[in-house]
């Protein structure tokens, strides 16, 4: 979600610091950069917080530059210190900073600030969400209003953990006609982030109404009974897309058919007092894998009363004066009847156990009000419990809707007005732009008008504080339109590459043409990582020595003085590291399910690598490791989920293996369990199966009733069978090795 933030690690930025620090030796050997304090305050409600960056100098020029991070902060004077940056605390970018002199770029300091977390002052909420009918593997979506304390305006849609698109805060509510549905999985999640601050989303975990599901499973213990030792169990479920009835069956017991119209149903006279975990499993009738569990446990005794314990009440984002309240709690044999949320005696409605939170409102704020929640069993009144809430949330200081007005005389800004609404503020504020105070001013003389006009750069970023509360601040972009002058215009952009040297590595030869560039010139930037800030007016620039086997390289020519000036360039780079790269033969072993997940530990050949690898899972980048580390283990993956597993070489991108797992079932009464030795797959298949073993097999596959359905031998690490003329259903296949050593896996045919 944070496509423009590149995070470099610590050794990579003294690589840089080495690297930079071996172009020139300059005379000034007794510069000194000492002392270097970097200062944080706490996040403002756009989810940005302050740096304060000090430090002691001797014998140094006039001024310095400040890089991290793939950015340059820009040139300040030594007597402005200490300086202040404004940074996005996104918990994911290491913050680095290298302090240089700006004409002894060997006099620096660097330190390592670390990620930056901001507490959740950001909300959004969608007021209402609609799932329409499935067709064709896609549904309609509607999403209500956007409620948020933030004031972007533009929110990013996100399915499944892909980018769907992004919406401006106008356009909701919002229908999307075909929303494509996960193919397996039971919900689907749908995230709404504001544009710029992944911190700042709304989750929605949506019923899938394109695959066929039994979830929300209940159980409740009735009839007791210790002089016979048994119990009853009532079992209640949420279900979609299932045929007309349903089987039910646990701890080797078939319980029987029922139809979904007679649920809830009661299983009656189950023994109690036994080491027994029970275990029940509800299975579609006509779709063996449409199923849902309910893991009741060991049943000792009598002791199963109705309890509700540890409820939070959680305040939403206010707007308008008015707010919603999550609400999650802590429950065990409850009614299968649901429960009922009230409120100092107003109820909000009935509700059925089962959800990870609960939203009720809207309420009306009131900073004096004590509100009072309460979760009543349905079944069992005396079954409550209950938390008070003191802060609704809407008592906070809120600043939002910027606007700003251009006042302009033939096509040039003479003046402009900035407005904006806010709740619980006091009297002034400063109005900041561009780091520079421009004033103090009342919220009663709202809007504001300012006269002066002398811009560097047409984008501006404007800061409102509260003047007795700095907590109480917000920020907005905004791009001028009638600014005098023309823009800076990077244009023409070529790279080029030099010879590898004996070292292995080259150098890019970097032209470029430009229009009203800035007076600071300009910095280079090679796959994010800032190489040094240089004057315009060559023809051409050196850039490196860059490591060369790496092949792809992202060159960005980026104006100091206007940020939104800057060309890319891809450039293609012929490897300088002639070995050729492998990744083959990736062998497995899981271990066995538990909870219904399972581990997977994973190994595999390589030549002509780098020192690192990804690890990508259906697509998306899970993991990155060193080769020296193998074999890795891959955790808490799913019970018969299909996983597409690609390890790729972290230098080179062509240098890559592919496995297919096959379909694990955690479900039945053994689990499967597939050796590194033995991988077979795709399971389920249809025509053709691959197996990877490590040396000579017989294999012969059975069906479930021991008859030989297929008999070979298999020689080679990678085999090919043909299992076209097999009927559909599920078979084993057996491997025996010539020591009589044997393997077995399940092999479903479609």
């Amino acid at each position: 979600m944070n496509k423009g933030v590149f995070v470099v690690s610590r050794n990579i930025m003294i690589a840089l610091f080495l690297l930079i620090g071996s172009f020139t030796l300059h005379a000034q050997t007794n510069c000194k950069l000492t002392d270097l304090k970097v200062e944080t305050n706490t996040c403002d409600i756009n989810g940005k917080f302050d740096v304060m960056l000090s430090f002691i100098h001797e014998n140094t020029s006039d001024s310095f530059r400040i890089l991290g991070n793939g950015k340059n902060y820009g040139i300040f004077a030594y007597n402005k210190l200490p300086i202040k940056l404004n940074l996005a605390a996104d918990c994911i970018t290491n913050y680095e900073f290298v302090v240089s002199d700006k004409v002894n770029n060997t006099c620096r300091a660097f330190m390592n600030l670390g990620k930056k977390c901001c507490d959740d002052k950001c909300q959004i909420q969608l007021d209402n969400v609609e799932v329409g009918e499935c067709k064709n593997g896609k549904y309609q979506l509607y999403l209500g209003t956007i409620r948020t304390n933030s004031n972007a305006e533009n929110f990013i849609i996100y399915n499944n953990g892909t980018k769907v698109g992004t919406y401006k805060k106008n356009k909701f509510p919002l229908t999307l006609q075909e929303f494509t549905a996960s193919a397996t999985q039971t919900f689907n999640q749908v995230v709404v982030c504001a544009d710029g601050n992944t911190n700042c989303c709304d989750t929605l975990k949506l019923v899938n109404p394109c695959v066929c599901s039994i979830y929300h499973l209940q159980g409740q213990i009735t009839n007791c009974d210790t002089t016979s030792a048994t119990f009853d169990l009532t079992v209640n479920f949420d279900h979609i897309m299932t045929s007309d009835s349903f089987r039910i069956g646990g701890n080797a017991i078939n319980y029987g058919i029922y139809a979904y119209k007679e649920a809830p149903i009661t299983i009656r006279d189950l023994p109690i007092g036994t080491s027994l975990d029970y275990e029940f499993l509800v299975a579609d009738k006509s779709n063996i894998f449409c199923f849902g569990v309910l893991n009741l446990g060991e049943i000792g005794d009598c002791n199963h009363e109705c309890d509700i314990d540890d409820v939070i009440a959680k305040p939403l984002v206010c707007v308008d004066g008015n707010f919603f309240v999550e609400i999650t709690f802590k429950s065990q044999n409850t009614s299968i009847k649901g429960f009922e949320i009230r409120e100092n005696s107003m109820s909000y409605g009935t509700y059925k156990y089962g959800l990870d939170k609960y939203r009720v409102g809207p309420l009306s704020g009131d900073c004096n009000k004590v509100y009072k929640f309460v979760i009543v069993d349905k079944d069992n009144p005396d079954c409550t419990a209950f938390t008070t809430l003191k802060n609704d949330g809407c008592c906070d200081c809120n600043l939002r809707d910027f606007s700003v007005m251009e006042e302009c005389i033939d096509s040039k800004l003479v003046a402009y007005r900035v407005n904006f609404k806010s709740t619980k503020t006091t009297g002034t504020f400063n109005l900041i732009l561009n780091n520079v105070r421009i004033g103090t001013y009342s919220y009663a003389n709202l809007p504001i008008r300012v006269t002066n006009v002398a811009l560097a750069s047409t984008m501006a970023t404007f800061k409102i504080i509260d003047i007795a509360d700095e907590r109480c601040q917000n920020e907005f972009v905004y791009e001028f339109k009638c600014l005098q002058g023309e823009k800076c215009e990077l244009k023409d952009l070529v790279v080029t590459s030099s010879e590898c040297n004996a070292d292995k590595k080259f150098f890019g030869i970097v032209k470029f043409k430009t229009n009203n560039p800035g007076k600071q010139g300009f910095y280079i930037q090679v796959n994010g990582v800032v190489i040094d800030t240089f004057k315009y007016g060559k023809e051409a620039y050196e850039v490196g020595p860059l490591d060369g086997c790496d092949t792809n390289f992202k060159f960005f020519v980026i104006d100091v003085q206007h940020a939104e000036c800057r060309k890319d360039f891809n450039l293609v780079h012929k490897s300088c590291c002639t070995e050729k790269c492998e990744i083959a033969a990736i062998r497995f072993e899981n271990s066995p399910c538990k909870d219904g997940k399972y581990t997977v530990d994973l190994n595999f050949r390589h030549s002509g690598t780098s020192p690192r690898f990804d690890i990508f899972i259906n697509g998306n980048l899970v993991s990155t490791a060193d080769y020296k580390d193998l074999p890795i283990t891959l955790e808490n993956l799913e019970s018969k989920v299909k996983y597409n597993i690609v390890i790729r070489d972290r230098k080179n991108g062509d240098c890559r293996g592919e496995l297919n797992l096959p379909i694990i079932e955690c479900t039945t009464a053994v689990n499967d369990t597939y050796s590194s030795s033995l991988q077979l797959y795709p399971n389920p298949s249809k025509d053709l199966v691959t197996i990877i073993v490590d040396q000579k097999h017989k294999v012969v596959i059975t069906d479930l009733l021991g008859r030989t359905c297929l008999s070979t031998q298999i020689d080679k690490e990678v085999n090919t069978i043909n299992i076209s003329g097999l009927s559909k259903g599920i078979y084993f296949v057996h491997l025996t090795d010539a020591s009589e050593n044997s393997k077995t896996a399940k092999l479903i045919v479609e």
